[in-house]
């Protein structure tokens, strides 16, 4: 069982604020310190938030929409007053997937319209256990900056989609950048449209941006927490009618709506539903979610119906020979209660 309710951005936010003032070390004295991929907001999502790191492209707190994000501040050798000491990247870009998405079909947009964003101490030398957190911040992007970020996703992509992913520039663009991540000597990535290589990028909110986000926080936070915006009641959307209900249960409904698609390929199911294909690790999530929503639906896990039974909807593969691909999920799991 998790620490907090994370069907509830308030509950999530709330927990957050534990860890103000704190480390990791406070909460998990025997942690190791190289459990994990090294990261530590992949240690602060496995130590604290206790949940599994992964690498789908939705948002950490899938439920609500909301990305964690830890970003270091250093001190001023001046004053010591609290600074922003790198941009805060967001998500890969692919080069070869992303030229023809939308900006409400990124995964920036998806995964970075909220952020749990959580402000700690840079020190070198220190180990990433013993690193303080200093804010816990719930940031939604403002709509005015959500405009100007829109325009600078588009200068992004423009490139990208006209193959000229290697001429990419943070000069480019104001709140949004494509900033260069990995090493001097990395191969180049391939792009789409054109054959020579692109070095890799992340989407990232710029430095100056996040020096804008600090001092807001520095101004208005209460006892080192701090959101942008009024938090309300998420609004449950409806996965199955009372019509359907009065002649049916909720797993009849649900057989009936995957039953025309039962021994059909990945591309037969995408061409009957008329969704495009993708190659993203999610691609089976997408098109069960539309199946069991009737397309009506961005996430069924987040349906009333669902939400109040404490079910989840879970895709899995299985083999020829009936085993189970890399996984334990269950296709439908309620959390554990004893």
């Amino acid at each position: 069982m998790l620490p907090y309710n994370n069907k509830d951005i308030t509950s999530i936010f709330n927990y957050s604020k534990q860890l103000v003032n704190r480390c990791l070390r406070d909460f998990v004295p025997d942690a190791d310190e190289h459990k994990g991929k090294g990261g530590l907001g992949q240690l602060v999502e496995e130590l604290f938030f206790k949940y599994d790191i992964n690498s789908r492209q939705e948002a950490d707190f899938a439920f609500v929409n909301a990305e964690l994000k830890c970003t270091p501040l250093k001190k001023s050798a001046k004053n010591e007053d609290l600074l922003i000491k790198e941009r805060l990247a967001c998500s890969m870009i692919n080069y070869t997937e992303d030229w023809n998405k939308s900006f409400e079909q990124s995964h920036f947009y998806r995964k970075c319209l909220i952020m749990l964003i959580m402000f700690y101490l840079h020190q070198s030398n220190v180990s990433k256990l013993d690193l303080h957190f200093l804010f816990a911040v719930l940031w939604k992007i403002p709509e005015k900056d959500l405009l100007i970020i829109r325009k600078d996703y588009e200068t992004i992509i423009s490139k990208i989609r006209n193959g000229k992913a290697e001429t990419l520039s943070e000069g480019d663009t104001m709140y949004l950048g494509a900033c260069r991540k990995g090493q001097k000597g990395d191969s180049l990535m391939v792009q789409h449209g054109s054959d020579i290589g692109a070095p890799r990028r992340a989407w990232s909110l710029k430095t100056t941006y996040m020096r804008i986000v600090l001092d807001e926080v520095k101004k208005n936070n209460v006892d080192g927490a701090y959101c942008n915006y009024d938090i309300k009641p998420t609004e449950l959307e409806e996965l199955i009618s009372v019509d359907e209900l009065k002649s049916h249960s909720v797993d009849d409904v649900l057989k009936g709506r995957f039953a025309p698609y039962v021994g059909l390929g990945y591309s037969e199911i995408c061409k009957k539903l008329d969704i495009n294909p993708i190659t993203a690790k999610s691609k089976y999530f997408v098109i069960a979610n539309a199946i069991a929503s009737n397309k009506k639906i961005g996430n069924v896990n987040l349906s009333e119906e669902l939400v109040k039974s404490g079910l989840t909807m879970k895709t899995i593969r299985i083999n020829k020979n009936g085993k189970i691909r890399r996984t334990r999920q269950t296709l439908w799991s309620r959390p554990c209660r004893c």
